[in-house]
């Protein structure tokens, strides 16, 4: 119980925490304060418990879908929100995405610790949840830090690729649940890496936070983080360049 706790609140917050990061590198600090990162926590943390209550409600949706359908409609947004946090200046779009993303994962999390909530097990959910989140909140603070210095050397297309790849790991995602029910084509895997990396290893489950990482993906998963990533690098590649024009 403990070491599945540990396990399960790193793949759900770290995400989380990897987008704050991502989106205070990217995005100026002014446009996401603490204080609004704050609030954006509160509110994704309140839209979760209230989505935990509707689960069962949501599941019924869409023949028995609603739960996957959601997720993919959330997953989708969380994207979008991205793309419109680098593209529109003295927005809300990245507390709009933070919110999201609490509420993608968090919901997830939230439904574990309730279906395995009890008196014997608190103590070990507890503590595994601390561990985990202690693991996220150590991880997330070294990158924060590494791409503060990378940005600072003047790399900046290597921070706006990590937000490409973060941001297309989101469809990615989206896809295989698709496929899960049977809205999008199901296939066998293009490749297998699971030899030389497997993404359940430790290294492995942080690269699929990070960036989507997947042993043996699915020809549509592929394809739709491929050209989810492109579409997003170009996009803000593009935003970029017209800023520094627009400065010059």
């Amino acid at each position: 119980m403990l070491l599945n706790t540990v396990i399960i609140s790193i793949n759900q917050c770290l995400p989380i925490a990897l987008l704050w990061v991502l989106l205070r590198q990217v995005v100026s600090d002014n446009r996401i304060s603490n204080r609004q990162s704050l609030n954006a926590t509160i509110l994704g943390v309140g839209l979760s418990i209230v989505y935990l209550n509707l689960i069962g409600t949501v599941s019924q949706w869409f023949d028995y879908r609603g739960l996957e359908i959601t997720q993919m409609l959330m997953l989708t947004a969380l994207y979008i929100a991205m793309i419109m946090s680098v593209i529109h200046h003295n927005s809300r779009w990245p507390q709009f995405a933070m919110v999201i993303a609490i509420v993608v994962y968090l919901s997830n999390f939230l439904t574990y610790i309730v279906g395995f909530a009890s008196a014997e097990a608190m103590q070990s959910l507890a503590i595994g949840t601390m561990l985990g989140m202690g693991i996220c909140f150590s991880f997330s603070t070294l990158l924060y830090f590494f791409l503060a210095n990378a940005n600072v050397r003047a790399l900046p297309m290597l921070l706006l690729a990590l937000f490409a790849l973060h941001a297309g790991s989101k469809i990615a995602i989206a896809a295989d649940l698709g496929a899960q029910i049977d809205l999008l084509p199901t296939s066998s895997g293009v490749y297998d890496l699971r030899l030389i990396l497997d993404e359940h290893s430790v290294v492995g489950r942080v690269l699929r936070a990070l960036m989507g990482y997947e042993a043996s993906p699915g020809l549509v998963s592929l394809v739709a983080y491929i050209g989810s990533v492109l579409f997003c690098f170009f996009i803000i590649a593009s935003v970029q360049r017209r800023n520094l024009r627009s400065l010059a």
